[in-house]
């Protein structure tokens, strides 16, 4: 569905998947967007008209996960098949297929430059990948379940990894190293990389994940 964001309401009605919907992106020029569905396919639509303007077919099975580069010129799909493509959003067609995760893809990123991406699986960890290649350039390991969301920094310097484990981890997009740990608990928030004192209040922290896009109470 497409949303009126100052009224609310609904104002277009976008229908072709025959299962469940799992993940959307605007497109950068927000002329198109993407939606990803347990029936394996994405799907480009147009902004204005609500028409499929193309599906794209390639996946196994279901796509967990999409995301347009910042040129808008090709765009990500994660998947339970264990992999991402890469994809061309002028064709649709599928120009590479990044493979070495262990286990379903439930979130994906582009860097704000466009020239890398990550991926977070099932199997536990973030993946770093060279755009222009599809090559993995690191793996980062330290969640101990799902890696369930990925989120890049602004600046690009560092991202975000969302776990079923409990925690935000923040890791340098550089070497790979994780920086920081914040694991919440009812009340509590615990820092770990830096060995900072445990302690509640944190609005230092709050500030933190603020500058990723969270909403934090």
């Amino acid at each position: 569905r497409v949303w009126d964001s100052a009224t609310g309401q609904c104002i277009r009605v976008c229908k072709g998947h025959s299962s469940t919907v799992t993940s959307v992106a605007f497109a950068p020029d927000g002329k198109t967007f993407l939606s990803g569905a347990l029936d394996d396919t994405v799907r480009v639509w147009d902004s204005a008209t609500g028409q499929c303007c193309r599906v794209c077919e390639g996946h196994r099975i279901s796509v967990k996960s999409v995301a347009f580069a910042p040129d808008g010129k090709t765009f990500l799909s994660g998947s339970w098949d264990k992999t991402v493509r890469v994809w061309d959003s002028a064709t649709g067609q599928c120009i590479r297929v990044c493979e070495g995760h262990r286990s379903t893809v439930n979130s994906v990123a582009f860097t704000p430059d466009g020239k890398t991406f990550v991926s977070g699986s099932d199997d536990g960890t973030i993946r770093v990948w060279d755009s222009a290649t599809g090559q993995c350039l690191r793996v980062c390991e330290g969640h101990s379940n799902w890696v369930t969301s990925v989120a890049f920094a602004p600046d690009g310097r560092t991202f975000l990894s969302g776990s079923r484990d409990g925690t935000i981890r923040i890791w340098s997009a550089e070497t790979g190293e994780c920086l920081r740990i914040i694991q919440y608990y009812p009340g509590l928030i615990v820092l770990g990389c830096d060995m900072r004192d445990l302690h509640d209040g944190s609005e230092i922290d709050k500030d933190v994940l603020r500058q990723y896009g969270a909403i934090v109470d």
